[in-house]
C-alpha cells in the first residue's frame, strides 16, 4: 500500500478520464452554492478530509491527527440546523475534543448538531495523506459512499485539493470547494512569480533555476550583481510554505565575484541549509530571492476564496514580524493592509478567469525603515486552506461578522469589532503531563474559556498533539489587538503553569 501512485492508477482510470470525470463534478458546484446562499431548507452536507502531508516531526500518527484536527472549526457550522458532516481522520478523535467544538456552537443544543456529524475513521495513523489511506480501500470508499445523504447537494471539503483530492472526488462523486490540481504551478514560487509579473504585482528580485547548493551560491552571486546594495538573500524551495521565511544568507562580507567567491558561498549555504533542506531543493527545485533592506520586516497573509458563481472574496488579512514572529494578528495593520488587498484581490480576479475556485491565500512581506512609509512586496500563492485560516473561520462561525477590507477591520454580527492573536504551536515539554480534559478544566477555571456574552475569550485547537508532543493551538479573541495579545499572554503563562505543577514528583500512597 505504500507504493506512491497516482489517483488514476488507484481508481483504475486514465488520468484523462479522471480529470473529465472531476470537471463534470464541479460543474455541479455553482447550483450547490446558490441552494447555501439562499437558507433553502434543503439538507446540505459536506464531507471534510483535511489530509496532509506529514513532514519532520509529523511523521508520528498522533502528530499527523493533530494535523487533521485544524478543519474542526468547521464543526462550527453545524449550527445551520439542514447542516450534516462527515468529518474524516486517520484515527479516532477523542470524544472530549468533539465535545468542547461543539460546545462552542451558539444558538444550537450540542447533541442536536452531534446527531448531524457522523466521524469516520480509517484506523490508520501511518505518516501518508488520509486521501490516499482512503482511496487505496475500496471498501472504505464503498463505506464513506452509503453515508451521503444526497451527492446532489453534498461537497467535499479539502484542506488543500491534490490529485488525491480529486480521485477522492470522483470515486465519490461529489464535487469538491477546491482548486482543480491542473493550476498547482501557480502555487509555486516560480510560478507565482510569473504570475505577479503578469499582473504587475512588486515582488522581490529573484533568480530561478536552483537545484544544488552550488545553483543557489551562483544565483547569489548573480542576483548581488543586479541589487550591489544586497545585504541579506534567502533560498525559497519551490513549494515551501511561504510563511517559513526559507534559507537566509547575509551578503555583508561578500567581495567580488569568480569561482573563488562562488566556493565559498556554496560552502556557507551548505552549513546553513543542512541535508533535508538541500535534498528538498533538489527533488523541486528553488529560486534565491533579494530580502527587503527595511529595519521593521513583517509578513502578511490574505486570505481569500473564489466562489463557484465566480465571485473573487476578500476574507481577511493577518500579519506577523517576519523573523522571530509565531503568532498571527488579525485583522492586519492598516497602514497597509489596504495597499496588500488590492493587489490580493488583483491576483484573484487574475486566477479567477484561468477557472481557479475555492480558497486561497496571497503571501506578502512590507519593510520600511524607521519614520518610513511601509513597501510591500508579493511572495507567493497558496491554493487551498492555509495556516492562518483556521483561527479566522472559527472567528467568522462563532460571531456571524464579516471583514470589511476598506475599513481593514473585522464586525461581529451586533457591529463590535473583533481582533485576535493566533498561535498554531504552543509548546512546553511539561504539556505531555496532562490531557485535552485537564486543559479544558483550566481554561474554564482560570476564565479563559470563550464567552458568547461578550464574544472574548480562548479558543483551543490542535489537542491531539498535546500529550505526545506537549503543543497546541491557542487563539485569543478581544475587542482589540491590546487586549487580544494580553489575553494570548496570559493564556499560555496560566496554562503553562497548570502544566509545571503537574511535572512535580509523584507522590507515593501510605502502606
Amino acid at each position: 500500500m505504500s507504493h506512491p501512485c497516482p489517483a488514476s492508477e488507484l481508481l483504475g482510470i486514465s488520468s484523462e478520464e479522471l480529470g473529465r470525470r472531476f470537471g463534470s463534478l464541479q460543474a455541479r458546484l455553482a447550483s450547490q452554492w446558490k441552494l447555501i446562499q439562499s437558507m433553502n431548507q434543503r439538507e446540505q452536507a459536506m464531507v471534510v478530509v483535511p489530509s496532509a502531508e506529514p513532514s519532520g516531526d509529523e511523521g508520528s500518527g498522533t502528530a499527523l491527527l493533530a494535523l487533521e484536527e485544524r478543519l474542526l472549526c468547521l464543526l462550527l457550522l453545524l449550527r445551520k440546523p439542514r447542516a450534516r458532516m462527515i468529518y474524516c481522520t486517520s484515527q479516532a478523535i477523542a470524544p472530549g475534543i468533539v465535545d468542547y467544538f461543539l460546545g462552542l456552537l451558539p444558538g444550537v443544543i450540542p447533541a442536536h448538531a452531534r446527531a448531524r456529524l457522523h466521524l469516520f475513521e480509517v484506523h490508520d495513523g501511518s505518516p501518508r495523506p488520509l486521501s490516499r489511506k482512503i482511496l487505496e480501500r475500496p471498501r472504505l470508499v464503498e463505506r464513506l459512499r452509503d453515508l451521503i445523504p444526497d451527492p446532489e447537494t453534498t461537497h467535499l471539503v479539502p484542506f488543500a485539493t491534490t490529485d488525491l483530492e480529486r480521485g477522492l472526488s470522483v470515486a465519490l462523486g461529489i464535487p469538491a470547494f477546491g482548486a482543480d490540481p491542473v493550476f498547482d504551478e501557480v502555487a509555486t514560487r516560480s510560478g507565482s512569480r510569473r504570475l505577479f509579473e503578469e499582473t504587475g504585482i512588486a515582488h522581490p528580485p529573484g533568480v530561478g533555476g536552483v537545484r544544488s547548493p552550488a545553483d543557489a551560491a551562483r544565483a547569489v552571486l548573480e542576483l548581488h550583481e543586479r541589487v550591489p546594495d544586497l545585504l541579506v538573500a534567502r533560498v525559497e524551495a519551490e513549494r515551501a510554505d511561504p510563511r517559513r521565511g526559507g534559507l537566509r544568507i547575509g551578503l555583508a562580507s561578500l567581495a567580488g565575484g569568480g569561482d573563488e567567491a562562488a566556493r565559498s558561498l556554496e560552502e556557507r549555504l551548505v552549513a546553513i541549509g543542512g541535508e533535508r533542506f538541500w535534498k528538498r531543493v533538489e527533488a523541486e527545485g528553488a529560486v534565491v530571492e533579494a530580502v527587503p533592506s527595511g529595519e521593521e520586516q513583517r509578513l502578511v497573509s490574505v486570505e481569500l476564496r473564489i466562489t463557484p458563481t465566480g465571485t473573487v472574496e476578500l476574507q481577511a488579512t493577518h500579519d506577523r514580524p517576519s523573523r522571530g514572529g509565531t503568532g498571527w494578528s488579525f485583522p492586519a495593520d492598516p497602514a497597509y493592509a489596504s495597499a496588500v488587498s488590492q493587489d490580493a484581490l488583483g491576483v484573484g480576479e487574475r486566477l479567477r478567469g484561468a477557472g481557479v475556485l475555492g480558497s486561497f491565500s496571497a503571501v506578502f512581506e512590507v519593510s520600511r525603515d524607521p519614520g518610513g512609509a511601509w513597501r510591500h512586496e508579493a511572495l507567493q500563492v497558496e491554493l487551498g486552506k492555509s495556516e492562518p485560516s483556521m483561527p479566522f473561520l472559527t472567528l467568522l462561525f462563532l460571531t456571524d461578522g464579516r471583514y470589511d477590507v476598506d475599513e481593514g477591520s473585522f464586525r461581529a454580527r451586533g457591529g463590535q469589532r473583533k481582533c485576535y492573536l493566533s498561535t498554531q504551536a504552543v509548546s512546553s515539554p511539561a504539556y505531555r503531563a496532562i490531557t485535552p480534559d485537564e486543559i479544558f478544566d483550566f481554561v474554564v477555571r482560570h476564565g479563559l474559556h470563550y464567552d458568547h456574552a461578550t464574544q472574548t475569550g480562548v479558543v483551543l485547537q490542535m489537542l491531539s498533539g498535546l500529550t505526545e508532543l506537549g503543543r497546541f493551538g491557542l487563539t485569543a479573541v478581544a475587542n482589540s489587538h491590546e487586549e487580544a495579545r494580553a489575553l494570548h499572554d496570559q493564556a499560555v503563562a496560566t496554562l503553562g503553569f497548570e502544566a509545571d505543577r503537574a511535572v512535580g514528583r509523584l507522590r507515593l500512597p501510605d502502606v
